[in-house]
């Protein structure tokens, strides 16, 4: 959501919204994200992964990793400390992602979902 433009989407109490609703058009190729930052929340309990690979406008090859996010940050107030997950990072494979996140003090998400819950921001490249 452009939180420079007016916004309002109008669900019913409890209404959960899945990922699909901010995955990029295939005929044209717009997105729902900004380029930049987009503070977001889903309610299909995605891991950060699982949210980078859906939100492209078509899956991802068996294997692939795609780049529809940067970065993706959630703030955990009880630790007063950031989760972190880099899809380029994750793409290089190995423990290259974990060990940076370890060498930053960040916090791995690990199998940890984003779910209806947990505000996130997500910053989507050019």
């Amino acid at each position: 959501m452009n939180a420079r433009s007016a916004f309002s989407a109008p669900l019913a109490g409890g209404t959960p919204v899945e990922t699909v609703t901010f995955q990029t058009n295939a005929v044209s190729g717009q997105s729902k994200l900004v380029a930049g930052w987009n503070l977001i929340a889903i309610g299909d309990n995605k891991t950060p992964s699982q949210f980078n690979a859906s939100i492209g406008a078509t899956p991802p090859a068996a294997g692939q990793i795609p780049t529809n996010v940067t970065t993706l940050w959630a703030w955990d107030a009880n630790l007063a400390n950031w989760y972190f997950y880099a899809s380029s990072l994750e793409a290089k494979g190995g423990t290259i992602l974990v060990d940076y996140i370890v060498s930053k003090n960040y916090l791995n998400f690990g199998d940890n979902t984003l779910g209806p819950t947990t505000g996130f921001w997500v910053n989507k490249p050019q």
